[in-house]
């Protein structure tokens, strides 16, 4: 579904759900669809109580190139990220599926904000998917960030 961002202008006072609703909704424009995952899906459905300053999409459906997208957005390629000269936030295109332990996500969300719409996983999947990094990878963050989220949203979820 295309969504057209009311504004393109990034500067240092934009939030973390502002840029990732901007930066989906200009990549979806460009024929690119992604779905934000990782630490800043935490962070936003924390109301910031978990701070991350790089936000992870991964593309759904086929795989194209984001560069038109995010250079339109005044984002410059460094590596495998892409910064942006007024914002904190960095942005990186992790390889898919979306995966939670063994499991492939396949039912997703989108919150629509002023700039645009922003898509990712059902946020019961982002406690799974915590869970899940402090049972593989021993990551204590992942038994904080589920109680984080619960806190802050009401959920069905038992922890």
């Amino acid at each position: 579904m295309y969504r057209e961002a009311p504004v393109r202008q990034i500067h240092a006072a934009l939030a973390l759900q502002e840029l990732a609703a901007l930066v989906c909704s200009t990549l979806e424009r460009h024929g690119v669809s992604v779905v934000l995952s990782g630490g800043s899906l935490v962070s936003i459905h924390s109301n910031n109580a978990y701070q991350s300053y790089d936000l992870d999409f991964i593309q759904t459906g086929l795989a194209r190139k984001v560069d038109a997208a995010m250079e339109e957005l005044g984002f410059t390629k460094q590596g495998r990220h892409w910064t942006h000269s007024e914002s904190p936030y960095l942005v990186e295109f992790p390889p898919g599926p979306i995966m939670v332990g063994d499991a492939r996500v396949t039912e997703f969300a989108e919150r629509i904000t002023p700039l645009g719409g922003l898509t990712s996983p059902r946020t019961d999947g982002v406690c799974d998917g915590s869970q899940a990094a402090y049972y593989h990878w021993n990551d204590p963050q992942g038994l904080d960030q589920p109680l984080l989220r619960l806190r802050s949203t009401r959920s069905t979820l038992l922890v």
